[in-house]
């Protein structure tokens, strides 16, 4: 395995827990997934199932695990900054630490929390992009419904270009 910096890395074979690939500080050919670079996360020799705590003085991170991109579907992975809603508190920005059947832990800002996932849900953080283009996509069509003109088959909509053109409703004065 000597130079595995220079080759591919497949992930497929590394447990799913796995994030990063260790290489022995000491012994040159000794690799390793492990779930995280600190002291007793779990790793595992590439050659090998046997599972042992992490010393992370003894290993350098070489690879990070590329991480999916979470469309708001089911669960978010590891690593995603995503906004947290507990079904008795207020939304807050979290990064997912780790995740397992029942639980999460997550950072809130310096602090690390331990959330029961059935009490609390998981949502993508709207960016002002997105927040611009969801108002653009209401206003449309409420200028769609106001007019009586149904979304076009093919080409351009002429409420959208009117829209993008900076025609609005004007408000009835009183």
């Amino acid at each position: 395995m000597n130079n595995i910096q220079n080759v591919e890395i497949d992930w497929s074979k590394a447990p799913e827990w796995a994030t990063v690939l260790l290489k022995h500080v000491i012994y040159a050919d000794d690799y390793a997934f492990a779930e995280a670079h600190r002291s007793n996360a779990q790793v595992q020799r590439i050659d090998s199932t046997e599972v042992f705590g992490l010393i992370p003085s003894r290993w350098n991170v070489i690879a990070t695990h590329p991480q999916p991109t979470w469309n708001g579907e089911g669960l978010p992975p590891v690593g995603t900054v995503c906004a947290l809603t507990p079904l008795t508190g207020e939304t807050v920005t979290v990064t997912i630490k780790y995740m397992g059947k029942d639980l999460a832990v997550v950072q809130k800002g310096n602090k690390e929390c331990v959330q029961a996932l059935g009490l609390c849900i998981f949502r993508l953080i709207r960016t002002p992009d997105k927040i611009a283009a969801e108002e653009r996509e209401k206003v449309i069509e409420e200028m769609r419904k106001e007019v009586g003109h149904q979304k076009p088959y093919l080409g351009v909509d002429p409420i959208a270009a009117l829209y993008d053109a900076g025609y609005r409703k004007l408000e009835k004065s009183k």
